[in-house]
């Protein structure tokens, strides 16, 4: 079973963030992966951003993707983190509208079968932040 961390922004959102990463921790079980919600990773330290992130990398570091929440871009920690997964080359993968997912299908040619889009990481990732999403397109079911 693949174990994939969830990434997304918290800070400042937590409430919602909860349930964000609930629901794309119900999702991924869903499928039959085993999901890392760092929401709910045991947090025994002074509760300042820099002790929770150092956890949460630890916990990436254990799993064989990362899963990365359409926030993520408004997250220091998740740009981070996926910056982490992408020089350890995890797999991404990344939620995405409806709508999003099928221009982008579209423009690849394949068929829409549900609404995730997994990238295998380009070690040499330079911040390009669309090439990887049209490199190895594979679909989750």
């Amino acid at each position: 079973m693949k174990k994939i961390y969830i990434s997304g922004k918290i800070s400042g959102i937590e409430k919602q963030a909860r349930k964000l990463f609930a629901e794309a921790e119900n999702e991924l079980k869903a499928k039959g992966f085993e999901p890392v919600n760092p929401m709910i990773i045991s947090h025994n330290h002074d509760k300042n951003w820099r002790s929770f992130i150092k956890e949460d990398v630890k916990a990436l570091c254990g799993c064989d993707a990362i899963f990365m929440l359409n926030n993520w871009r408004d997250s220091k920690g998740a740009t981070i983190e996926l910056s982490i997964a992408n020089y350890l080359e995890l797999d991404v993968i990344h939620q995405h509208s409806s709508d999003h997912i099928e221009l982008l299908l579209k423009n690849q040619k394949l068929q829409l079968e549900n609404r995730y889009v997994i990238a295998h990481c380009n070690p040499d990732f330079k911040g390009n932040k669309m090439s990887y999403i049209f490199g190895q397109t594979k679909i989750l079911k």
